[in-house]
């Protein structure tokens, strides 16, 4: 018995040095200049000016295994670009910060998003709304978990491996229209010099396996295998039935997120923010951006609000927080939306007349 067992761990250490060594290999030859062009960590490398505002922000932000980059507990801005709120509390999270335990009659909102939300004035104004005093019969907490650039990948990764662990009583996600248009994950390092985006272009294997990020900084075998996957998982997810991207990966987030709700039985609201120009005035991608939106949320059975109803079109341009940002509304604008969103809120969850 003894020397069978012997035998076989003989066999698995032979075979472990196999496999080790043919992997040296590979990745050896791949490092050659023959090949090594395409797979080069270089390669990966696409400015976005997501990038640039994170290192205006380096004190503020910090890689992250989950979502690419994320807020950095307990830190103050000091950069260039105007993070409203004056501190990232001790979740990561901006504005108000609610202990993790609920009390009998708290009712907790959990509110994801991109820069829009991270500004924190629209969900401030809802805030105040909400615990002005009305005679709910609840103690509101908004949590927002809003970070700049994040898109509907980001939203499902947050949710699920950290956004539920805050038992919220309602998922609301404040959509800006091209948060559909997510083709690849970001993967971000930070070193002295500031942050370094790389984007992985691997939508169909991000859903099976998530990045690891310290073999993609370092192997080369490990990109040529991730390209060569994903060049085949797309192919084989080619069909002719919502053959729009954006539809596609809509669906695909959104869907992963209401079951995640629905088997936890807490309610998903959504809010569609406008590019603010009139309608006449968007281009033919953003229209793909706003009807594909329309399509996902009506597919899934989502309730939400749409914000182009009450953003008057002859008023968008004034409602920029910056004249040449047809995205950020300016403190007007998330006015408008606070009270909408209220509105909306009021009377369908919470059997209230405003």
């Amino acid at each position: 018995m003894k020397k069978i067992l012997k035998n076989i761990i003989a066999n698995l250490i032979l075979l472990l040095v196999g496999f080790m060594s043919s992997f040296i290999i590979l990745e050896l030859f791949l490092r050659l200049p023959i090949c090594s062009s395409k797979y080069t960590l270089a390669s990966f490398h696409k400015y976005n000016p997501i990038q640039e505002t994170l290192n205006d922000n380096y004190n503020v932000f910090r890689p992250s295994a989950i979502c690419g980059y994320e807020h950095i507990p307990n830190s103050a801005p000091k950069g260039k670009r105007p993070i409203v709120t004056s501190f990232i509390n001790s979740y990561g999270m901006v504005g108000k910060e609610y202990g993790l335990k609920k009390n009998k009659n708290t009712f907790r909102i959990l509110i994801l998003g991109d820069s829009i939300t991270e500004f924190d004035w629209y969900v401030d104004g809802l805030r105040q709304r909400f615990n002005s005093g009305r005679a709910l019969g609840y103690d509101f907490e908004l949590w927002n978990g809003g970070v700049l650039g994040y898109a509907v990948n980001q939203y499902w990764d947050y949710f699920k491996y950290r956004g539920i662990r805050y038992n919220p009583d309602m998922l609301f996600i404040g959509f800006c229209l091209n948060d559909f248009t997510c083709d690849s994950y970001i993967v971000c390092y930070k070193d002295a010099k500031g942050f370094t985006q790389y984007y992985y272009p691997s939508p169909n294997l991000q859903r099976i396996i998530p990045t690891n990020r310290l073999l993609f900084r370092h192997s080369y075998l490990y990109r040529f295998l991730t390209v060569k996957l994903e060049t085949l998982l797309s192919q084989l997810h080619q069909n002719g039935e919502d053959s729009d991207a954006r539809v596609k990966t809509g669906l695909y987030f959104l869907s992963k997120i209401k079951k995640l709700c629905d088997d936890k039985k807490i309610p998903l609201f959504c809010v569609i923010f406008p590019y603010l120009k009139p309608l006449s005035e968007y281009d033919r991608n953003q229209m793909d951006d706003y009807n594909s939106m329309l399509i996902v949320l009506e597919k899934l059975g989502i309730d939400y609000l749409d914000l182009h109803l009450y953003f008057p079109e002859s008023k968008r341009y004034d409602l920029r927080n910056n004249k040449s940002d047809d995205m950020h509304p300016s403190r007007e604008g998330h006015e408008i939306a606070a009270s909408a969103i209220y509105s909306h809120l009021i009377k369908n969850y919470f059997s209230g007349d405003i």
